[in-house]
């Protein structure tokens, strides 16, 4: 027979709280603003995730193999101004999908090479490139933003299927998608065992900076998936915009759980962190609190997540 192993509250805070920090954030809401729980509000609640929810996955794959990616806010602005310069000389509707998604792609080929393979720092090597894409930003829109694109762009982000989003519908999958692919198949298997023990993975015989290179090259590809996105539901691209995306990307894989040292961590409870990160901007909007507190209140939730995650790894160790 097995013994049941009885749970103190201190492992129930340690392990669940906070899920139980968010259930209570959203009960405080609801009860100071009763259109919080509208499903209209709900609703606007996920389409503001969205894009940087998918934007936290390539997050999340980064920092499971101990690593960081700065550069995405930027990249996220540089893909918005890419799409909006091939709109300007004719590319059509399926060209600039393609031109966005691409853009991603290479700076991810970019920094997993600098990274994985030159092994420069992730945070000097991203650092870099966050300020090459935001130079080329500047250079190739001369500081000036678009808002002429192909007819129906805007459909991805603004349309709904079944009174559901596009926008969050393509997040669900990929989110769905990438936690199959990060523990049900070899290469997930080994960008967490990388983040657990680089060394101990190199010295059996596995080709690290392969995959190091495959997580930062996903990473890019979902910033451009996510700034193309982004784009779509604005309508709109400035070299500007995806100013400290990369902080909120992070901060959701931070509360969702994910150890910032590597090793540990979930897409799936990273999309539980992008939300709450949301939640909290709405629920701090809805009852007029001001922008400046909202991000004391942010800060202050992260160094929550991270003191639990760290109190409950120390308690396991």
């Amino acid at each position: 027979m097995s013994k049941r192993k009885n749970l103190s509250i201190q492992d129930i805070i340690l392990s669940y709280g906070i899920y139980i920090a968010f259930a209570i954030i959203c009960v405080v809401f609801a009860v100071l603003s009763p259109n919080f729980f509208m499903p209209s509000n709900i609703h606007n609640i996920l389409i503001q995730t969205a894009a940087i929810g998918i934007v936290a996955i390539g997050q999340t794959l980064v920092i499971l193999t101990g690593g960081i990616d700065i550069s995405v806010g930027r990249l996220m602005g540089l893909c918005g101004i890419m799409i909006g310069v091939a709109a300007t000389k004719g590319v059509g509707l399926i060209g600039v999908l393609i031109i966005g998604v691409l853009c991603g792609l290479v700076i991810g080929v970019i920094n997993g090479f600098l990274i994985g393979y030159v092994r420069i720092p992730a945070f000097i090597a991203t650092l870099g490139t966050q300020g090459c894409c935001y130079g080329l930003a500047l250079i190739i829109s001369q500081g000036m933003p678009f808002s002429s694109f192909p007819d129906h762009f805007g459909w991805l982000g603004n349309s709904t299927v079944g009174g559901v989003s596009v926008l969050v519908i393509i997040a669900v999958i990929l989110y769905i998608g990438f936690w199959i692919f990060s523990t049900r198949s070899r290469t997930g298997r080994y960008i967490y065992s990388i983040g657990g023990n680089c060394e101990a993975v190199r010295l059996s015989g596995i080709n690290t900076a392969k995959y190091e290179m495959i997580a930062y090259t996903l990473c890019g590809l979902l910033a451009g998936i996510g700034g193309t996105l982004m784009a779509s539901r604005l309508e709109f691209a400035s070299p500007a915009a995806g100013e400290n995306y990369e902080m909120e990307t992070i901060a959701a894989v931070v509360i969702g759980g994910t150890m910032m040292t590597g090793g540990s961590g979930s897409i799936l409870k990273t999309s539980i962190g992008a939300i709450l990160l949301y939640v909290l901007k709405n629920g701090l909007t809805l009852n007029n609190v001001s922008p400046y507190w909202q991000k004391i209140v942010t800060g202050a939730i992260i160094i929550l997540a991270v003191t639990l995650d760290t109190m409950k790894h120390k308690k396991k160790v």
